[in-house]
């Protein structure tokens, strides 16, 4: 049996997960993009951050200036035990919008926590052994932190971004509590076409099909997410750009023909089942990509500034045109 039950869907403010089992940064910049997007728009969105290794989100997305005293792994060290009338002054930096929407951003860690709480937390959780009663608690404190800020703030919408980073830690414990254990309603599986992802991803589903996991009950709020396939179009011709176009051009399919077979063979059955072609199944990816121009940095790391001041300086078509399907597909499937 799984260390970790399947946890009912959220009847409070809707949640959405975003996974990835490898680690790219890439993946960590779609989330944070959409959910600016939503707030710009009027609506409170309520974001945290649940990788607490090197956390992408946590030191990019806004100014350290900006940043709260502490941050997820100070809840989960229990250093906020007693203190939970203080979560929101001490782990949210509240960003407001003239639309009166908010983003409402929740880091791994923040400038107070102290680095032996995080080494021993990011231990815990990726390297040790966990029992079936350690990991229902780990979980437990999850959802508790959601549900306490949830209650303060009152979101219409609540992401969550998580990594398991299987690629340097192997199957780890943690992707049973992401993936099963944080009442999501929307469930995003982060997926690029090369074969870290795909071996990453039939571990996973094979360990979970092992242990007895309702994966008929998990796929329901499934839906892979890429952003790799660009609008070729937009991106400048030079010796690398042009390498990408030649390969990306009949990517698609392949990566759907993929993809499917992988969902055939772990997720689907007889009462939850889709065509290959069917651009509503779960195998058949978003496509939310990077905005164009700024890819070059995302690649290479070299951020002269915070995501959060990028994100200002684009209209809405520009952001609408890298994260449209994925904002759709969320507003659609939510009804907010």
């Amino acid at each position: 049996m799984s260390l970790v039950k399947i946890e009912a869907a959220s009847n409070g403010s809707p949640r959405v997960v975003f996974f990835d089992p490898v680690m790219h940064n890439i993946s960590r910049y779609i989330p944070s993009a959409a959910a600016y997007y939503l707030a710009k728009n009027g609506k409170r969105v309520l974001f945290f951050d649940f990788y607490i290794d090197y956390s992408y989100l946590t030191n990019n997305f806004l100014h350290p200036d900006r940043s709260p005293k502490f941050g997820v792994i100070d809840w989960l060290s229990g250093d906020f035990e007693n203190n939970e009338h203080t979560l929101y002054e001490d782990m949210v930096t509240a960003c407001n919008f003239d639309s009166s929407g908010s983003l409402y951003f929740v880091p791994s860690y923040g400038s107070d926590t102290n680095i032996r709480t995080k080494t021993k937390v990011f231990r815990e959780q990726f390297l040790e052994f966990r029992t079936k009663n350690s990991l229902e608690k780990t979980s437990k404190k999850y959802r508790k932190l959601i549900d306490l800020l949830e209650h303060q703030i009152k979101p219409d919408v609540i992401f969550i971004d998580t990594c398991s980073d299987m690629m340097n830690f192997g199957l780890n414990f943690s992707s049973d509590i992401f993936l099963l254990g944080l009442s999501a309603n929307l469930l995003f599986l982060f997926k690029h076409h090369d074969h870290y992802y795909h071996d990453a991803y039939s571990e996973l589903f094979w360990k979970m099909k092992k242990e007895d996991v309702n994966l008929g009950k998990l796929v329901q709020k499934v839906k892979i997410i890429t952003s790799f396939f660009y609008d070729i179009e937009k991106i400048d011709s030079d010796e690398y750009y042009e390498s990408c176009k030649n390969y990306l051009k009949n990517c698609f399919e392949a990566f759907r023909n993929n993809t499917y077979e992988l969902f055939n063979l772990y997720l689907y059955r007889d009462d939850w089942k889709f065509d290959l072609m069917d651009n509503d199944a779960p195998h058949t990816p978003l496509n939310a990509n990077p905005i164009y121009y700024d890819y070059r940095d995302i690649v290479k790391s070299e951020f002269s500034d915070t995501l959060f001041k990028k994100f200002e300086t684009l209209s809405d078509d520009q952001l609408r045109s890298n994260v449209g399907s994925l904002v759709d597909y969320i507003t659609k499937a939510l009804a907010i």
